[in-house]
């Protein structure tokens, strides 16, 4: 794996060994690859063109093997096939919305486009370096995921009961019949010479497709239910006649880590009443500084660089980054938690000597606005994608194995919500329009802003479209960055007045 500042590129060895595809990605994809119509089962979101998991990675933005750039537009970036024998690699491309699969000759260097064939990933994307939607026969055979029949839901608007004694821990989500009517697919073998392509299975949800050496055997591997410890997986095996896989199938990448100029030398590490402090290595005293507060479940090595998240990446001599050991053990009282808290962010304040804007994501957006209220030195806050009333998680919270009924007044001191008449200072609250996280719905940045502003605060709300709980999108990046930049500017010359 290779990365420089903008392209990250993964090679992918061939059945020989020697020859190699490099697949180069943006290292963050482009806002034109969010399919609104995407959906979102439990924790996945799924892509109805793709019916399977929306990829982790970019679009690759080229594939090349053995020097020469295969000419495919708008490649898919998982899993190439390599044919055991012959010269020959297979993968897919989107044609708009479509994929459909494509064979290269990177010996004669000659591309083939199938687009007579329409080709999905299931949820091969769950199995990543492990497998693929394609994988090559040994007499020339390609088989690869097509799209099943949508399967029939039950149209009639039937209750749904649920019954339960207690006390446990209530869950209601969705079973896996919707899973399987999203991510269905049918295993086909495509024969080259005659260019047709035959199924080989009924409709299953597939997580890796694999073949059985030294046999013409092909195993799928798809859903089979699910258990306490979530999905459940099977393995077929399906006979496919002709002549046997004649090897293993190839690891998935080759590792070749190349890193980017460590964090280390953007800061400066101490410690502060338990707390890593990365201070940043230059700064000017009469700028503002972004704390960026990131709750820890144990104290971090000293030596390991603060983690940068790729919402800040292009905050420089503005940034510092405190680590706050929060794992709390026992029943701790406010009191006490609120001590771990405001102490180190009081002491870092002193480290830092300027103007300070204390920031967090999720949970630590929540330690954001509780030290703005019990520090008042600080200017302001920042918050990304937050929980803000914690009665939308009453049977606990990131550490907090308590219930609201047990401990409400923890509850009410880390639900912003609550104490919005007490934030006098300005606030930019940042959300993903498509946070699906249960416990961020984007409706909780809009009700804080508008609880803010009721009590005569001081707030700037921005949605983004198309980005979850953890920003993904470049342009988003790029948006957010010039957002904060500004942001801060004003909050240190008092201009953030409401418009």
């Amino acid at each position: 794996m290779l990365v420089s500042a903008d392209v990250l590129t993964i090679e992918q060895p061939g059945p020989d060994g020697q020859t190699r595809a490099a697949l180069d990605f943006p290292v963050q994809p482009s806002i034109a690859e969010f399919n609104p119509a995407g959906v979102r089962w439990r924790d996945l979101r799924i892509d109805p063109a793709l019916r399977g998991a929306v990829p982790r990675r970019a679009r690759p933005a080229r594939i090349s093997v053995a020097g020469w750039v295969i000419p495919i537009e708008a490649p898919y970036g998982g899993l190439l096939a390599w044919h055991p024998a012959r010269p020959l690699v297979a993968g897919l491309a989107f044609a708009g919305r479509r994929a459909y699969p494509w064979i290269a000759d990177y010996h004669d260097r000659t591309l083939t486009r199938l687009t007579d064939w329409s080709a999905v990933t299931s949820l091969t994307e769950l199995a990543a370096g492990a497998g693929g939607p394609l994988l090559w026969c040994a007499d020339d055979r390609l088989a690869f995921l097509a799209p099943a029949e949508e399967l029939a839901m039950d149209s009639g608007l039937q209750p749904l009961v649920y019954d339960a004694s207690g006390p446990a821990t209530v869950v209601l989500q969705e079973d896996t019949s919707r899973l399987e009517g999203l991510t269905a697919a049918v295993v086909s073998v495509l024969q080259l010479d005659g260019r047709t392509a035959t199924p080989v299975t009924s409709p299953l949800v597939v997580r890796r497709l694999s073949p059985v050496p030294g046999s013409s055997i092909l195993e799928v591997e798809h859903l089979d239910g699910e258990s306490a410890s979530g999905l459940s997986w099977a393995t077929i095996r399906v006979p496919l006649g002709g002549e046997p896989f004649a090897v293993p199938a190839p690891s998935a990448t080759v590792d070749r880590p190349r890193q980017p100029p460590p964090e280390a030398e953007r800061f400066r590490t101490e410690v502060v009443s338990g707390a890593r402090l990365a201070l940043p290595v230059s700064s000017r005293s009469d700028e503002p500084v972004l704390l960026w507060l990131r709750p820890t479940a144990d104290d971090q090595p000293p030596d390991r660089p603060p983690f940068v998240p790729a919402t800040l990446a292009a905050l420089r001599d503005d940034l510092a980054i405190l680590d706050l050991p929060l794992d709390w053990h026992g029943e701790p009282t406010l009191a006490e938690v609120t001590q771990r808290i405001v102490q180190p962010v009081q002491q870092a304040l002193e480290r830092i000597g300027a103007p300070v804007v204390v920031g967090g994501h999720s949970f630590g957006a929540s330690l954001a606005l509780f030290a703005l209220v019990h520090v008042p030195q600080v200017v302001g806050a920042i918050a990304h994608s937050g929980c803000y009333n914690r009665m939308l998680t009453p049977y606990g919270f990131q550490y907090e194995q308590r219930s609201y009924w047990q401990v409400p007044e923890l509850y009410r001191a880390f639900s912003a919500l609550d104490f919005a008449d007490r934030i006098d200072r300005p606030v930019l609250l940042v959300h993903g329009a498509e946070d699906a996280n249960p416990a961020t719905p984007p409706e909780q940045a809009v009700e804080l802003y508008r609880a803010i502003v009721a009590n005569g605060g001081t707030a700037r709300l921005a949605l983004f479209p198309g980005e979850d709980h953890n920003f993904r999108f470049r342009e988003s990046l790029q948006q957010l960055s010039e957002l904060q930049r500004t942001w801060l500017h004003k909050a240190n010359r008092r201009e953030l007045a409401c418009q």
